[in-house]
């Protein structure tokens, strides 16, 4: 009888403290969220404000490129530079 005691006071402890753990995790992943939110949300408005030509960092952005033939919405109107690497190609044939 006196383990069947133990037993349940053990038991009621471990699902104490799984409780308790389980509330931290879910803190935790709360905090993630809002900073990932807090995070993008600074980087468009960062972003906003480099294509605002007052800002002194919207230099560094390239040239706007040409939307005639645009046959879909994009996510931003600047030309992104061309890469020049064939490391993909000779990693991947490498493995072939």
């Amino acid at each position: 009888m006196r383990a069947l005691v133990m037993t349940s006071v053990v038991l009621r402890r471990v699902r104490n403290r799984l409780r308790i753990i389980i509330i931290i995790i879910i803190i935790i992943i709360i905090i993630i969220i809002i900073v990932s939110e807090l995070v993008d949300n600074a980087a468009q408005e960062l972003f906003r404000k480099l294509q605002s030509h007052d800002y002194c960092l919207n230099t560094i952005l390239p040239e706007q490129k040409n939307l005639s033939l645009a046959l879909r919405p994009r996510g931003t109107q600047y030309q992104l530079p061309t890469a020049y690497s064939c490391v993909f190609n000779t990693v991947f044939f490498k493995f072939l």
